[in-house]
């Protein structure tokens, strides 16, 4: 499986150029044929990923795992290559509640069900919440690291952030 790789180097007026690649197997530099002690950015295995004879110095790798550690990482800066469009897939998993499937995100379930249609297999059979099946009731669901407390407690803590906002500082 493909990962997403970063790679910072300076280019030959020793600008800081940014590079992102998707790599199926080991992320590196590729030596420069031209340009002794410089290297082509960046290479997959040891096969160039990028423009031939470039000349850059290296500096770093860094795998990326999401879109939000690739705008991280690259700090509003552009970069050149392919980009990680294509390795980069999000997983949606899903949860029965209440004889429905939701993706977990959706109310910050665990995602019992690898996809949709193992999901609608089980939720939709009346059994669904007997033998290795999980329900989960999104009134009684609370996440790990969270805690719930009662809606009388929750109703008396908007009142009294109704009441902060609404006075005059």
């Amino acid at each position: 499986m493909a990962q997403c790789y970063g790679w910072i180097g300076k280019d030959g007026n020793n600008k800081t150029v940014y590079f992102l690649s998707c790599v199926n197997g080991t992320a590196g530099w590729t030596p420069n044929p031209v340009y002794s002690g410089n290297y082509d950015f960046p290479s997959d295995n040891g096969t160039n990923l990028g423009s031939n004879n470039y000349g850059a110095t290296p500096g770093s790798i860094t795998a990326l795992n999401s879109q939000a550690a690739i705008t991280a990482w690259l700090g509003g800066n552009t970069y050149q290559g392919s980009g990680c469009a294509s390795c980069l897939t999000t997983v949606n998993k899903y949860d029965c509640i209440n004889g429905q499937c939701n993706i977990s995100t959706q109310y910050n379930t665990p995602g019992f069900y690898p996809n949709l249609a193992s999901c609608q297999a089980a939720c939709g059979n009346s059994n669904a919440c007997s033998g290795n099946n999980v329900c989960v009731d999104p009134t009684t669901y609370c996440a790990p690291g969270k805690v719930c407390i009662e809606q009388g407690e929750y109703s008396s803590i908007q009142g009294l952030i109704s009441q902060i906002n609404s006075e005059v500082c």
